[in-house]
Order: C-alpha cells, then structure tokens, then sequence
C-alpha cells in the first residue's frame, strides 16, 4: 500500500522528470516537520518556587496526541494536582517529562535522560501515531510536556542566610 509520503515524493519525482530538474526534495522529512509542529507548541518559559524556597527555571514543549517511549519509570501524582505543581515536582526530582492522559493522573518520566534523545523520542512516536489509520491510534488525548530544566537553586529571605 502506498503511504502519503510515497506518493508525493512520486508527484515530484514526475514534476522532476518532465521539467529536468531534480529538486531532490525530502518529502519524509518535510511532512514529518509538519506533523510536529502541528502537534507540539512553542517552548513556554516556567519558573516555579516551593514551600522550601527552591527555584526551578526553565522551559517546556507541550506535544498532543503522543507519549513517551515505554521502559521509563515513572512516578504518578493525582489528577488533581495543579500544572504548577506537576512541574515544580518534576523539576524537583530530575524528570525532563510529564505524561497526562486526558483529565487523568500526571506521570512524571525521564529521570536522568538526555534531552536530545528524549526529545527525539517523543516526535518519533509523535509522527508514527500521526500516520496510523484513525481506528488504530492509541495516544489520543495524551499530552506530552518536555521539560528543559536551566536552573534549581535555593532562595533565601533577608534575615534567613546562614
């Protein structure tokens, strides 16, 4: 069966044929940049201060419709956590990833894993799931935060420095 991609990278290819050009365009490549950048937003800047006055700062990309490979442990917190939260004990514990199913529990994955890899990961399943017939896609509903954490120090109130 022919996929999308195989057919437009045909289209070209005929163009190129009957013109003599050889664009030599990456069709996969392009369409799969579409189906990341229609699925995940911009990173949004966070910072987040706890009851112990630790400062996280950083930043997170939010994609939909995908998850996290599997094989990542993870620690649950309930649904009705607020995102604030969510982050802050994520940043807290060193997980770059937070999963939610729907209005469901908030998974925090990723400890100690490596951005890039991870990143690279996610928009893998992000455009495998994109492809998939509309019967057959498992991740609906899900959102994906990837955490890029910059900062964690410790605050202190005048008055309370050591």
């Amino acid at each position: 069966m022919e996929t999308v991609f195989d057919h437009i990278n045909n289209i070209v290819e005929q163009e190129d044929r009957e013109t003599g050009e050889d664009r030599n365009i990456d069709v996969n490549a392009i369409n799969r940049q579409n189906i990341i950048t229609n699925n995940s937003d911009y990173p949004e800047p966070f910072t987040v201060i706890n009851a112990d006055n630790e400062l996280f700062h950083g930043s997170y990309i939010t994609y939909s419709n995908t998850d996290v490979y599997g094989g990542m442990e993870n620690h649950v917190l309930p649904r009705e956590t607020e995102f604030n939260n969510v982050v802050l004990e994520a940043a807290r514990r060193g997980c770059i990833v937070i999963v939610r199913k729907g209005a469901g529990q908030w998974y925090l994955k990723g400890y100690g894993k490596d951005y890039v890899d991870t990143k690279q990961r996610i928009e893998n399943n992000l455009v495998t799931e994109a492809l998939r017939e509309e019967g057959a896609k498992i991740h609906r509903n899900v959102q994906v935060w990837l955490l890029q954490i910059r900062v964690g120090i410790a605050v202190f109130n005048e008055g309370t420095l050591p």
